[in-house]
């Protein structure tokens, strides 16, 4: 389920390869369109087709719906 206020994590691999956030922006009446809010201040825009359930890593580099025992 998407949720404004949803912890994600950005995996990105690499020298740098977390970024934690949250969904800031969402609307499925007008698209399927997010945005997030990453901790350093830096946005994400994508479809939620972007977003990965499961463990991070899994599906290769990419945004992942934080698991409670992964939320920053």
């Amino acid at each position: 389920m998407y949720q404004v206020g949803q912890e994600v994590i950005g995996y990105w691999g690499a020298m740098h390869p977390y970024s934690y956030g949250q969904i800031s922006e969402w609307n499925p009446e007008q698209s399927m369109k997010f945005v997030v809010q990453w901790d350093d201040g830096s946005e994400f825009h994508g479809r939620c087709s972007d977003i990965y359930h499961g463990n991070v890593g899994c599906s290769g580099i990419g945004v992942y719906f934080a698991q409670n025992e992964e939320a920053a």
